[in-house]
């Protein structure tokens, strides 16, 4: 693991912010998702995705994001990593339904650019943050899922944040997404209130 100088507390981390090396270890511990409105297979498929991409990366130097993307029925279609030792990547745009998983090497929640590319790409109907250390984050558009409506949801928590937001103020605002999305249309699985760190 890296660790660097910057301390946070918020309602799921007070630590210093870290890069976390991926080990066997940590993808066992993966909790299993169960997302409401997903059958117990699709729940399987996407614990299981969410796996092979940390197993996918493993190798990469510490801080690499990669992404593993499936298709409306669970199935992969594309995988690919970003530059080494870079905790970035473009998460591509297709033609049909797919949810896109990426990897956090950092363990954290979604960014503000995740929640934004999730509202504006209508084709994508998932995305899944999984942190190098097995935590996941899963965000899905319900069927009763409304653009305008989540979008003006998230725009509201982000005015109650600076414009140049801490990384302290990235994490709250992300949490505070997370916390009432499924009345807007959006289910949600937060890993860390499934497990203990």
């Amino acid at each position: 693991d890296i660790e660097s100088d910057i301390e946070v507390h918020t309602k799921y981390f007070n630590q210093k912010l870290k890069y976390y090396d991926i080990t066997p270890e940590r993808i066992q511990s993966i909790p299993e998702i169960k997302m409401d409105g997903l059958t117990e297979k699709e729940n399987a498929a996407l614990t299981n995705s969410c796996k092979d991409l940390l197993k996918y990366m493993q190798d990469s130097e510490v801080g690499t994001e990669g992404v593993l993307v499936l298709d409306k029925k669970f199935k992969e279609i594309d995988r690919y990593k970003g530059v080494s030792g870079k905790p970035k990547v473009s998460l591509k745009r297709y033609n049909q339904p797919y949810i896109a998983l990426h990897n956090h090497p950092d363990g954290l929640p979604f960014s503000e650019k995740d929640i934004q590319q999730f509202i504006q790409r209508d084709n994508m109907i998932g995305l899944v943050a999984i942190g190098n250390d097995g935590t996941p984050y899963f965000i899905y558009k319900e069927s009763d899922y409304n653009i305008d409506i989540f979008d003006e949801y998230v725009n509201d928590i982000r005015m109650n944040h600076l414009i140049e937001m801490t990384a302290e103020d990235h994490i709250r605002f992300s949490e505070e997404v997370l916390a009432n999305a499924t009345e807007n249309g959006v289910a949600v699985f937060n890993g860390k209130d499934k497990k203990t760190n």
